[in-house]
């Protein structure tokens, strides 16, 4: 069961794999992004923030060295044909 894809853009070094090789690649996890910028709300008076985006996780491109961000592989779902 295929749940994770690296597709590196420059070389187009394709990898699938599932959970068991997860412990055997060496992910780094790219920092939080900031949701968007603070606002003051008119009526209470106070700053209102988002909340903050987790950062997604990246690994190196065993072909090329540029780093590539990890992304969940969706197949493609089956319909059920009654007969």
């Amino acid at each position: 069961m295929i749940k994770y894809q690296l597709y590196c853009q420059i070389c187009h070094y394709k990898h699938l794999f599932g959970d068991d090789e997860v412990k055997n690649l060496s992910l780094q996890k790219s920092s939080d992004i900031q949701g968007s910028i603070p606002k003051l709300n008119p009526l209470s008076k106070k700053i209102e923030t988002q909340p903050i985006k987790k950062g997604k996780y990246k690994s190196k491109c065993p072909k090329c060295g540029r780093m590539i961000f990890v992304t969940r592989y969706n197949e493609p779902k089956q319909e059920d044909n009654p007969t």
